[in-house]
């Protein structure tokens, strides 16, 4: 109700009386400023519904607006007794009224019953905040609550003055807290920006005397140690180890595409094999691999019906040629596990 007289009277603070000559009409009507025409046309504006909509939204304002007016009528009297009589004396109309006069408030800070102090709010000093700041005071401006503080992400505390477990302060004093994130690679916390500011690195990092936690690159030691069992990564036939900061993954090889359960899930890289995709068009060669294996087929096909049907004539003997080139293509352009198996016991007994 408050807000929306005060919207009321910003709404007229620069009108006046309306008859043309301003400088009678104060002299003989008074300042319209205090005048009973703006206190009239002020209390239009109280308990509006485009006022109400904006401090609570179009669900609850119509229960706002029904306790809006309600109050308004058991206080119109007190309100126009501050508008004539104690504007100036106290400006702070949400004060006069809310807190001193209903004691349904409390001040900015300020919580429960008795109107206590928020946990982190001097009184004595003007830069403090309640909760440091750093968090919001349960039941703050209100007579409600228990005044304990919601703490920020990064912050911790009964006032949220401290970092929480993975921050560091970047500026601190007796009013005032700010924290940042430490490096991805630190364990047990942090006392400045960077790999340098950790007090130890966290799995999947070394700690370098100079430069500090420094990504190990799981990739690297496997190539450089093939044979050691705990060092050797990406095992499965067709996948390549793909190093990444304090970890690795498992991807697969270009023109392969993995198959499992899981696979294809956004975080999941290891579960199911690597098999052929047939429909990858990023090989070089002369023909994709799906319909090199469907040419492969075909001729072979072909070629076989020659040789049954003409023996060992010269066709017979072109057809096995053509299925030989067609295999040696496949075999040089897009690997070996292209070709099926019984084509190549065929081509292994029928090539000279």
């Amino acid at each position: 109700m408050v807000r929306t007289f005060l919207e009321g009277l910003n709404k007229t603070e620069k009108l006046h009386f309306g008859g043309g000559n301003t400088d009678w009409e104060e002299r003989k009507l008074g300042k319209f400023k205090s005048s009973e025409s703006r206190f009239v046309e002020s209390m239009e504006y109280v308990c509006r519904k485009d006022s109400s909509v904006e401090l609570v939204g179009k669900d609850s304002v119509k229960d706002l607006q029904f306790m809006c007016h309600q109050l308004a009528e058991e206080s119109e009297e007190w309100l126009e007794g501050w508008y004539f009589k104690l504007q100036d004396e106290q400006p702070d109309l949400e004060t006069a009224f809310c807190v001193e006069e209903l004691k349904r408030c409390c001040l900015s800070g300020y919580f429960g019953p008795q109107c206590s102090g928020c946990p982190g709010l001097v009184r004595q000093d003007a830069e403090s905040k309640p909760c440091f700041g750093r968090g919001t005071c349960n039941g703050d401006g209100s007579r409600q609550g228990d005044g304990k503080c919601n703490c920020e992400s990064g912050y911790v505390g009964k006032m949220c003055s401290n970092c929480d477990a993975h921050f560091y302060p970047v500026a601190q004093n007796a009013t005032y807290i700010e924290c940042d994130e430490c490096f991805d690679g630190c364990a047990s916390g942090c006392t400045a920006a960077g790999p340098k500011g950790c007090r130890a690195c966290r799995s999947g990092y070394k700690m370098d005397e100079e430069a500090g936690c420094q990504d190990i690159d799981e990739c690297q030691l496997s190539a450089e140690s093939p044979e050691s069992s705990e060092a050797k990564k990406c095992t499965k036939d067709h996948e390549v180890c793909v190093n990444i900061m304090g970890s690795f993954r498992c991807d697969c090889e270009t023109g392969f595409v993995r198959r499992g359960k899981n696979a294809g899930q956004e975080g999941v890289h290891e579960d199911g094999d690597c098999e052929l995709d047939v429909e990858d068009r990023s090989k070089p060669g002369l023909f994709p691999p799906d319909t090199a294996l469907r040419l492969t087929a075909i001729v072979g096909l072909f070629g076989v019906s020659t040789f049954v049907f003409l023996g060992h004539r010269t066709p017979a003997a072109v057809a096995l040629t053509i299925v030989a080139v067609i295999a040696a293509f496949v075999l040089d352009n897009h690997f070996e596990s292209l070709v099926p198996e019984s084509a190549k016991e065929f081509l292994k007994h029928s090539l000279p």
